[in-house]
């Protein structure tokens, strides 16, 4: 009995899978674009961006692994344009994947001045030296969760465990759902205030379907 419990404590302390972090870092670069869905999309959502309306835009969204040795081992760059591959852009974010012993957990930043990694993610060395003072995040509480679901990954932040102060001092939790496949990733995410109003929802209809496409 007590081999058994030792054994027990040893794999509890033993990180899920070795590597998967890496893995889906690897499953998730690539470009994307959810032209189908937009277009197949009823009039009334094909807008813009809006807080409080009902919207679906078309986005082409690039991950890119880059090496910033300063912020973690398993880094993605994100880069996505509205309109198309060649439209304005429209966020830019550094995603840090990491191997826990309750799996894979992500920490998402916002960038302090993404004007100069604009077009730079296949520069060489354009990341070297960005280090974590030159990003914002959110903490532990609001890493997105990845678990397994068949073939898919699927990565959570919920309501019950992540609460934000946002730039303009308003409280809110977030709600994010990201589904990685093999050639298709969706993407949504949602800021409600503590008076239950929505902050901001992304996309508001539904998710994003983003397609794989062929590298450029």
């Amino acid at each position: 009995m007590r081999q058994t419990l030792a054994v027990l404590a040893l794999l509890a302390a033993t990180p899920a899978v070795a590597g998967d972090a890496a893995r889906l870092a690897d499953r998730i670069a690539g470009l994307y674009d959810n032209a189908a869905q937009a277009e197949a999309a009823p009039a009334e959502v094909k807008a813009p961006p809006s807080v409080g309306g009902i919207w679906l835009d078309r986005q082409v969204a690039r991950f890119v692994r880059v090496d910033a040795p300063l912020v973690s081992r398993d880094v993605l760059y994100l880069e996505w344009r509205s309109g198309g591959p060649d439209g304005p852009i429209s966020r830019q974010r550094i995603w840090a994947l990491r191997d826990t012993p309750d799996g894979v957990r992500m920490d998402y930043f916002t960038i302090a001045a993404p004007e100069r990694f604009a077009g730079k993610a296949d520069v060489a060395g354009a990341f070297a030296a960005l280090t974590p003072a030159e990003l914002t995040g959110y903490g532990e509480a609001c890493a997105v969760r990845f678990t397994r679901v068949g073939r898919d990954w699927v990565g959570r932040v919920t309501p019950a465990d992540c609460t934000i102060t946002a730039r303009s001092g308003r409280r809110m939790t977030l709600d994010v759902t990201i589904r990685a496949g093999r050639d298709a990733l969706s993407y949504v995410e949602k800021g409600v205030l503590e008076t239950g109003a929505v902050a901001f929802a992304v996309p508001s209809w539904r998710p994003y379907d983003f397609r794989r496409m062929p590298a450029r």
